[in-house]
C-alpha cells in the first residue's frame, strides 16, 4: 500500500525523506551564538590557549555550516521534480541525493561538538533519501512502431505503392471448345426399389424389365 497510488515505492520513500529534511533545514543546526568571546572567556581559566583556540575554531566551523544548510535546497530541487514526472534522468537524481548526504556528514565532522542531533537527523533522512532515488525507475519511453507506407523518397522519387497480390479470375470455358458429356445417373426398380445402373435393362434383385432405352 502506497502512499500515493500513482507513486512507486521508491518514490514514496523519496517523499517521507524528503519531508524530513525540509523540516531538518529550518531548524539550525549549531547553538553556538555570536558571544564567542564570552565562552573565551570562561573557558580561559580551565584550558591553555591553544585548546580555547581550537574550541572556538570548531564553534565558528559549526556555525558557518549551520547558516549555508539553506544550500541543501540546490541538490534537493531535481530530485523533488523527479517526484512529479515519469520520465528523469536518474543518474542524476541520484548524485544530487549523495550530495545531500555528504554536506551534514561534513558539518558533523568540521563542527562535531557543537552541532546539535538535526544535522544527524537530517544525514539520516538523506541516505533514505537516496535509497529511494535508486529504487525509484523513471518509465521507458515507447517508440512509435513505423508506418510501411509512410516511406521516404529515394532521389527524388515517389516511393512505390505496396505491391498487391495478383487476383485470380474464374475460368470460363471458351466458346466453340467440347463440353464432356456428363455421366447419366443411376436408376431405380420400380418394383423393388433396387439401385441400378444407368445402362441395365433388368433389374439385379427382382429381374424387372427397367425398359432402357
Amino acid at each position: 500500500m502506497t502512499l500515493y497510488s500513482k507513486w512507486s515505492l521508491g518514490k514514496n520513500i523519496m517523499f517521507l525523506a524528503g519531508v524530513v529534511m525540509l523540516i531538518c533545514i529550518f531548524i539550525p543546526w549549531s547553538n553556538v551564538t555570536d558571544l564567542q568571546s564570552q565562552l573565551v572567556g570562561s573557558l580561559s581559566p580551565i584550558y591553555d590557549g591553544s585548546e580555547v583556540e581550537s574550541m572556538v575554531d570548531m564553534m565558528q566551523r559549526a556555525n558557518t555550516m549551520s547558516n549555508l544548510r539553506w544550500l541543501m535546497l540546490i541538490p534537493m530541487a531535481y530530485p523533488v521534480y523527479c517526484l512529479f514526472t515519469e520520465r528523469y534522468l536518474k543518474n542524476v537524481c541520484c548524485i544530487s541525493a549523495l550530495v545531500a548526504i555528504l554536506y551534514p556528514i561534513l558539518a558533523i565532522i568540521l563542527g562535531f561538538r557543537y552541532i546539535n542531533a538535526t544535522a544527524w537527523i537530517f544525514a539520516l533522512a538523506a541516505i533514505v533519501f537516496f535509497f529511494g532515488t535508486t529504487m525509484a525507475n523513471p518509465k521507458a519511453a515507447s517508440l512509435p512502431m513505423p508506418d510501411p507506407s509512410a516511406v521516404p523518397p529515394v532521389n527524388g522519387q515517389a516511393p512505390m505503392p505496396p505491391m498487391q497480390p495478383p487476383v485470380q479470375q474464374p475460368t470460363q470455358p471458351q466458346q466453340g471448345a467440347p463440353v464432356a458429356p456428363q455421366a447419366a445417373a443411376d436408376i431405380f426398380c420400380p418394383q423393388c426399389g433396387e439401385r441400378n445402373k444407368a445402362d441395365a435393362r433388368f433389374c439385379a434383385k427382382c429381374g424387372y424389365p427397367l425398359n432402357n432405352q
